[in-house]
């Protein structure tokens, strides 16, 4: 009975001490180039403008993400990570003509569409418009900054000093910039624009998100990453504007983490 106490005892402080040298918490920071798009759908409420018009008129640039996670290990395979992201996005628009309404206030101003939401001009060179009235922009372009929550399961496959984590979750985007910077002109006068508040966008959207993370071991605690990721909105971003857009992000991240 002794021995067997013993034995009891010296396993229990085995495991003890395992569990205390397992590492849990890692802390990752990354920046990331990002190819930015979008699935258009058209909103039955409104008739201004159609995808198609959208469409053919709107080019994404090259998009930016930076970002900080924690993440816990469950056990040596599961883990889980979240933290906070940053991402910013720019989008070309070609020039066009914009048209003189009644905005959301009974006022008249020109209003611009965009995939996002719409804003309203009202240079001082036509500050009397009368509906129906046009005014032509030159190229625009278009700013969508979020800040992201994402809340990841992972699951680890270690071959030495290399392993491979792919990863599934969700991101909650909270909407920290809406502009739109652009030109317009009539005949005889032009006046550069900046709108700052976008109708119809949504301040906080949800993202499925998707990514496979190859870590290399350079140190005890210190790690190099590379993560390809997919992320698309599982809702529309925008409500009673011009169309329903679903934005979609395939980027590449690079970074360090750190084992706590």
């Amino acid at each position: 009975n002794d021995s067997a106490t013993k034995d009891v005892n010296h396993l229990t402080k085995t495991t003890d001490k395992k569990n205390k040298i397992f590492p849990r918490f890692f802390v990752t920071a990354f920046a990331a180039r990002e190819f930015a798009n979008y699935t258009l759908e058209d909103d039955e409420t409104n008739h201004y403008e159609n995808k198609q018009v959208i469409q053919k008129r709107e080019t994404h640039l090259l998009s930016y993400a930076a970002g900080v996670l924690i993440s816990y290990n469950v056990n040596k395979r599961i883990s889980l990570q979240s933290g906070i992201t940053w991402s910013s996005s720019n989008i070309n628009i070609d020039p066009n003509k914009i048209y003189a309404v009644k905005d959301n206030s009974g006022d008249i101003k020109y209003r611009y569409n965009t995939s996002s939401g719409y804003g309203y001009i009202l240079p001082s060179f036509s500050s009397s418009p009368a509906i129906g009235d046009s005014l032509y922009t030159r190229t625009s372009v278009h700013t969508l900054q979020f800040i992201s929550i994402p809340l990841v399961a992972r699951y680890r496959f270690i071959h030495k000093k290399f392993s491979l984590d792919p990863c599934i979750g969700i991101a909650f985007n909270f909407l920290t910039k809406a502009s739109l910077t652009t030109e317009v002109n009539d005949d005889t006068n032009s006046e550069n624009e900046v709108i700052t508040k976008l109708n119809g966008l949504k301040k906080i959207n949800y993202s499925f998100l998707f990514t496979s993370e190859l870590q290399y071991q350079a140190s005890k605690k210190w790690y190099f990453i590379a993560a390809p990721y997919f992320k698309y909105a599982l809702a529309p971003i925008n409500n009673g504007s011009v169309v329903k857009t679903y934005p979609y992000n395939i980027g590449l991240g690079i970074g360090v983490m750190h084992r706590l």
